[in-house]
């Protein structure tokens, strides 16, 4: 939808009558005359109509109209982006400014700047007193000329990765339009020109704030309707009347108005904003409880294996058909070494703290709760042991996770319908097994009230030695899912997995508690192609993949691309 405005008019200002001085003749008449006046005769002749006046006027257009209700999908990438539109031009013109949609739980600073086809930047600004979501705007402290045959690029920078995007949506408001083809563009890290897209054509919602003078003639005067005629007497009558007093003999004279011009109209300035940095809020990292917001219906157990039928599926993992379930009721926890417990249904949530229990054969599914928790806690274990088991959170909130685990090896389990499926400390082993269907929420107290961050996968920064080995972990049908993995862990490997969904696949991301991430070997796996940036693995700047090898598509066994680096 297209938004024109007006944001001031600029008009000429009315031309004045033409004035002009008759040498011996004093001249009264109602309509304009030229007077040709000799020594034995005097004629009048009207003059001609004047030239129309023209209006000027300043049009100010987006591709988006601000008071329109738009509700794009919101992703979430946790990496630095910039994020832009391409558009052209059918008038001379100039952009004013930038304009972009604010996704909920968005935070941080955000910059907009305007680029040549070359990727120069021409124009930069800091946008101030924003509002939590919606339309944000800030203006260019001098407009920028923008000229038709030439593809511009509108962008803004975050910090945070948490922004609104539509597949195939396309804006025009004439002479305003933006790009058919490459029409939204991205790139990680701090703000350079963004040229990379995803072949599905998204749309980020950004916006310039395009200007050009519109100018439209006034109405012509209406011309005499009669040519006046004058006797050549001592006292000259005119119709209509007209007398000319003659007060000294001349010779023949033909006198020529001269026009007193107006002045021409000019553009009234741009008014400057003068940037002032807003402080860029920090959420706690254990946020207050908060009630339970309503979740997305949590997904039944679905049967149906992936298409390659090579990795697991929920036929292939959870309790063995068959089995008779124990229900146990509230909490528990387990604490005396060398336990093996078999066939439960907890119906609360579990914690670990003794050494070498097994669990096999069990459903996890913990109770109704606003904290921050998982269905089953392991991190203060030792060799423990899951297998053959399911966690499905029996009422799911935004703070519910399917497992934490330090010390612990998972085989043949499924995950569904929790926050995150696993936080894997270190010395995790995750293997055999299908993490699927995680739950989003609107608002979750641990992103400082803004959308849940959804991973398959999670190791935190400060853990180490976590292992993926041939798992299914499928996040393409999470609404706006982060990553498969999400891994701060150095010394970490993932090895024949069938990966999938979030904004990138596998995002590994140093950390200031591990300093440089190193020591992670990514080998033989098969990735899908629903990443929302089309982009299966996301590396930091001071990550290095000691190990990258065999990597590959699912449907065609092609090579994935070599990894997007973010800062």
């Amino acid at each position: 939808m297209a938004s024109t405005h007006s944001p001031r008019d600029l008009e000429s200002e009315p031309r004045r009558p033409w004035r002009f001085i008759v040498p011996g003749v004093v001249l009264a008449i109602a309509v304009p005359v030229v007077i040709l006046a000799t020594r034995s005769e005097s004629s009048v002749v009207p003059i001609a109509a004047e030239q129309p006046a023209t209006t000027r006027e300043l049009k100010e257009t987006s591709l988006w109209n601000p008071a329109a209700q738009i509700t794009p999908t919101r992703y979430s990438d946790r990496a630095a982006l910039e994020l832009g539109t391409r558009f052209t031009v059918t008038k001379e013109g100039s952009v004013a400014g930038v304009r972009f949609f604010k996704a909920a739980g968005e935070r941080g600073k955000h910059t907009g700047s305007l680029w040549s086809s070359r990727g120069v930047r021409l124009a930069r600004v800091t946008f101030t007193a924003e509002t939590r979501s919606g339309w944000q705007e800030a203006r260019f402290a001098q407009s920028v000329v923008v000229r038709p045959g030439q593809t511009y690029t509108i962008s803004y920078h975050s910090d945070n990765g948490t922004y609104a995007a539509t597949r195939g949506s396309l804006a025009t408001a004439e002479p305003l339009a933006a790009a058919q083809r490459r029409t939204g563009v991205f790139r990680y890290g701090k703000s350079r020109f963004p040229e990379k897209w995803n072949p599905k054509n998204y749309t980020y919602y950004v916006d310039p704030i395009f200007q050009w003078w519109e100018t439209t003639p006034k109405p012509n005067p209406a011309p005499p309707t009669s040519t006046p005629t004058v006797t050549a007497t001592p006292t000259v009558t005119v119709t209509p009347t007209v007398t000319v007093t003659p007060t000294a003999t001349t010779p023949s004279v033909t006198l020529t108005p001269v026009p007193i011009p107006s002045p021409s109209p000019s553009p009234t300035p741009t008014p400057t904003l003068t940037p002032v940095k807003s402080p860029t809020p920090t959420p706690s990292p254990s946020p207050s409880p908060s009630p339970s917001p309503t979740p997305t219906p949590t997904p039944s157990k679905d049967p149906e294996p992936i298409p390659t039928g090579k990795f697991p599926n929920a036929a292939s993992t959870g309790v063995t058909p068959g089995t008779q379930l124990t229900v146990v009721n509230g909490d528990q926890t387990f604490s005396t070494n060398g336990q093996v417990i078999t066939g439960r249904e907890f119906r609360g949530f579990v914690k670990v703290t003794g050494s070498n229990i097994t669990f096999k054969d069990c459903v996890f599914r913990g109770g109704s709760t606003n904290r921050t928790i998982p269905l089953f806690d392991s991190t203060r274990g030792s060799n423990t042991v899951v297998t053959d088991s399911e966690f499905v959170p029996a009422n799911p909130s935004a703070g519910v996770d399917g497992a934490w685990t330090r010390n612990t090896q998972i085989l043949r389990s499924e995950f569904r319908g929790s926050t995150d499926g696993i936080k894997a400390g270190s010395g995790t082993l995750i293997q055999d097994s299908f993490i699927h269907d995680m739950t989003w929420f609107a608002s979750d107290p641990d992103q400082g009230g803004g959308p849940t961050h959804n991973d398959g996968v999670q190791s935190m920064a400060g853990e180490t030695g976590v292992t993926l080995r041939h798992n299914t972990i499928d996040m393409s049908t999470t609404k706006d899912a982060n990553a498969a993995l999400q891994s701060s862990a150095p010394n970490s490997l993932v090895v024949d997995n069938f990966l999938d969904g979030g904004g990138c696949t596998l995002n590994f991301s140093h950390n200031g508690l591990n300093g440089a991430l190193t020591g992670v070997k990514v080998n033989g796996n098969r990735f899908g192609r629903n990443s929302f940036f089309d982009c299966p693995i996301l590396v930091s700047t001071r990550t290095t993949l000691s190990e990258l090898t065999g990597n590959v598509f699912d449907d065609t066994s092609g090579p994935i691309p070599q990894p997007e680096r973010h800062d």
